[in-house]
């Protein structure tokens, strides 16, 4: 197999969709959501009936209730300006082989091989590469050819040893 060579850029919004789903892809950020969203009523129905801000000001649950339900906004903040901030705009050269990866932006040149990658998960939007718990790199499926998604899901799939979650 030959190399498969693509430019890619990532959007803000597939940043956000990433940066969204490392919360709410796992049960545990929606549990509390759900919980901040109980506490706002919750707070919501004591002082329709109290009439009264006054009277014994529930401050633990109100904090607690600023706390959960305002991780989206932050995050969403916080996303915007990290690829601000960071190589993540860059217009990005992939070149990608059965040995690893190179790829090349205006600021930046990695190589990597296959054998540093710990999974290979494919998304909607985006392929992306596990380094470790918190190191990732992301490919846009964006600008990708039909023909080169197709033989980059089987390059992803005959890699050895690498965990991979691809579409078929």
């Amino acid at each position: 197999m030959e190399s498969i060579h693509i430019k890619s850029q990532l959007s803000l919004d597939d940043y956000r969709n990433y940066f969204f789903s490392l919360v709410y892809g796992k049960p545990i950020g929606i549990v509390f959501t759900i919980i901040g969203i109980f506490l706002w009523a919750t707070l919501f129905y004591y002082f329709m009936i109290n009439n009264s801000i006054y009277n014994k000001f529930p401050i633990v649950p109100l904090i607690m209730a600023l706390l959960l339900t305002a991780l989206p906004v932050f995050m969403y903040f916080r996303a915007q300006s990290s690829f601000k901030n960071s190589t993540l705009s860059e217009s990005i050269d992939y070149k990608l082989d059965r040995t690893g990866f190179q790829s090349k932006g205006e600021s930046f040149e990695l190589d990597m091989k296959w054998g540093d990658i710990g999974s290979i998960i494919e998304k909607e939007k985006y392929f992306l590469f596990k380094i470790g718990k918190s190191t990732a790199f992301i490919l846009s499926k964006n600008e990708i050819p039909s023909k080169d998604l197709f033989s980059l899901r089987e390059l992803f799939k005959a890699i050895p040893n690498i965990e991979s979650k691809i579409q078929d």
